[in-house]
């Protein structure tokens, strides 16, 4: 009987949550969803950038009529971490530092701006053919690691605003 009785509290209680203020991020109608198809990508073209767009772009879309620009600059080291007994690194550690920001086409007001490090780590096998195939690999789990964190800023700054 108490089981019915929690069932039926919960359902009569759900009404009021509607009233909390609380929004989905991308619920219909916010301003998140509206503009994540109003941004076009400015980024570098070199291998990383390339990923980091079609990242960027899978995420936000590729508008007809841009409302806003995302201009995104990055620059990459690659760290050694496991040394093998002649003295070669096995694994490594690439770091990506990307910086954006987003600005309003028509004003040129910058929406939001930030700086953001990803890691991804790799083996590097003794041939060198699978060592390129494991770095590029990394690069493009870095360009997906960056574009998720970079969308999740622009939702955030447009919920705000």
């Amino acid at each position: 009987m108490s089981r019915i009785k929690a069932i039926l509290a919960a359902v009569a209680l759900t009404p009021s949550l509607s009233a909390c203020g609380f929004t989905p991020l991308y619920g219909q109608g916010s301003e998140a969803r509206l503009a994540a198809h109003a941004i076009t990508v400015d980024v570098a073209d070199d291998r990383f950038g390339y990923h980091l767009r079609r990242a960027l772009e899978s995420r936000l879309g590729v508008p007809s009529d841009p409302r806003y620009t995302l201009a995104v600059t990055s620059s990459s080291e690659r760290i050694g971490l496991g040394l093998s007994g002649s003295n070669i690194a096995s694994r490594y550690d690439l770091q990506v530092r990307v910086r954006y920001a987003l600005s309003e086409n028509g004003t040129g007001t910058i929406i939001t701006q930030g700086e953001r490090m990803v890691n991804a780590s790799y083996d590097s096998p003794h041939s060198p053919y699978a060592g390129m195939a494991a770095a590029m690999d990394a690069e493009v789990r870095a360009a997906e690691q960056a574009a998720t964190t970079i969308e999740l800023d622009i939702a955030r700054a447009l919920a705000r605003n």
